[in-house]
């Protein structure tokens, strides 16, 4: 009898630590091959993505870590960003809320004030585990030039990341995992 709970308990376990390959599944982003930012725009803006999760609780927002992600990768692709304390600056001063603050009918004012040609915003859809060690985090973005108000576009991010040996860390590399997707399908 001892033999068989212990056999039972070791092939629970290594049931356990197997994770299903549909909830491994890559990372994606859409549209698939990627899109460009035009050659009109020179200075951009990244605006705090809002949280648009229905389970706020579970997990902290990733916004702020995703945005300092972006705003890395988006310099050494030769970019020219805005500063994020000045950008807060500018709305402290002007007595601006940035959340929820910019869509595509304000960015031309909001623009405007920066000093900036287009602005990226976005929205965090889900954060959080599929299942332990598997982490998830799903955002969409868009950039918007700010004379027209136009969508010059938008990006989708569905990031999973998977860390066997240290899953408590999954959700910090699942933020890298979504700038790095995110930044890979922009070309300049």
């Amino acid at each position: 009898m001892k033999k068989l709970i212990i056999i039972a308990l070791n092939t629970l376990l290594i049931l356990c630590a197997c994770v299903p390959a549909s909830i491994q599944h890559e990372s994606i982003v859409k549209p698939s091959d990627g899109v460009t930012i035009p050659p009109q725009v020179n200075r951009i803006a990244v605006i705090e993505f809002t949280d648009e999760r229905h389970d706020k609780s579970s997990f902290p927002n990733p916004a702020i870590e995703l945005q300092e992600k972006i705003i890395n990768r988006l310099v050494t692709k030769k970019v020219n960003v805005m500063e994020r304390s000045q950008l807060n600056k500018i709305f402290d001063e002007q007595k601006l809320s940035q959340s929820g603050l910019i869509d595509e009918k304000t960015a031309s004012k909001i623009g405007n004030l920066l000093g900036v040609d287009a602005i990226l915003i976005g929205s965090i859809v889900d954060y959080g585990k599929v299942i332990t060690p598997v982490a998830k985090l799903d955002f969409i973005c868009r950039l918007i030039d700010v004379k027209s108000g136009e969508i010059l576009f938008s990006l989708e991010v569905d990031a999973r990341k998977t860390n066997m040996g240290y899953p408590f860390e999954v959700h910090r590399e699942v933020i890298n995992e979504a700038a790095e997707r995110l930044l890979n399908s922009i070309n300049r």
